[in-house]
């Protein structure tokens, strides 16, 4: 006797299903950051201030090196603010991306035994990198008040608006990296250079006038130089373009719905990569 059989397809797509059961399940989140946090400065002698440091360290070392010897300034307003908050920003978006893409490696097992939203896992490590983030914001106001930077309420506005975009579109870059990374295992090869050539690409420790003539394409295609120009314009120069944050934060959008498509796509064949 033939039986009627029914394939049963996974959802490449995501529903509404899916938004209701990421929004339903949201103290799992907090949880999974909670831990994280936890595990990162556990049995550290600095603990939270590794992430002060980090920045700062860099900060201190190419004022020293580019602003005092070489004279690399450019006419920066002020040349270390404005390289802490280059490296700021950059370290939360590369601590964001290079962690994310690890997370379906990294947590494997816990994948295997139970079901829970899978697009946690680099959310978490983009949520854990924003409180760094703020952590460091504190120093930062210090070292403004030390370098006597002023401060204004279209600067603040400025950085609020570069850190929702560049939130966003970090989690978006972290769902494709680690899709990527869980299909093709040359991939894990291949991200510590993509993000070094990203981090040269950027104006962290230089200005973004010297991304012009033949390089000018660069800053016009790279979401974090925009972010950077758009920030310390806020900040230095008391100018927020809300224009060009309109652009940044769709772009910042679209980016985050390919990256959500994409790793949902792919969900359901993670165990089998790995």
């Amino acid at each position: 006797m033939r039986k009627n059989q029914q394939k049963i397809t996974a959802n490449q797509g995501i529903t509404a299903d899916d938004w209701q059961e990421l929004w339903q399940r949201r103290e799992l989140l907090w949880v999974l950051v909670r831990r994280d946090l936890q595990v990162r400065y556990k049995n550290t002698a600095l603990g939270v201030l590794w992430v002060i440091l980090q920045p700062l360290l860099s900060a201190l070392l190419f004022t020293l090196i580019f602003a005092k010897v070489l004279h690399f300034d450019q006419g920066e307003a002020n040349y270390l603010v404005s390289t802490f908050l280059g490296f700021m920003f950059w370290q939360f978006f590369s601590g964001s991306l290079t962690t994310g893409a690890q997370t379906i490696y990294e947590q494997i097992a816990m994948i295997k035994k139970i079901y829970f939203p899978r697009l946690y896992l680099p959310l978490t490590v983009v949520l854990r990198s924003l409180f760094d983030f703020f952590v460091s914001s504190c120093l930062l106001i210090i070292i403004m008040l030390w370098q006597k930077a002023g401060f204004s309420i279209n600067g603040f506005i400025g950085f609020c608006l570069t850190i929702i975009c560049l939130t966003i579109f970090a989690s978006g870059c972290s769902f494709i990296f680690a899709s990527l990374n869980a299909r093709y295992r040359d991939f894990r090869h291949l991200t510590p250079f993509v993000i070094q050539i990203w981090f040269y690409a950027t104006p962290v420790f230089y200005p973004a006038s010297l991304l012009s003539g033949n390089l000018a394409w660069l800053g016009k295609i790279n979401p974090l130089a925009h972010c950077l120009r758009l920030v310390r314009a806020a900040i230095f120069e008391n100018q927020v373009f809300y224009h060009d944050f309109a652009w940044l934060f769709l772009a910042s959008i679209l980016v985050w719905l390919a990256g959500v498509l994409l790793f949902k796509k792919m969900e359901t064949e993670i165990v089998d990569w790995t």
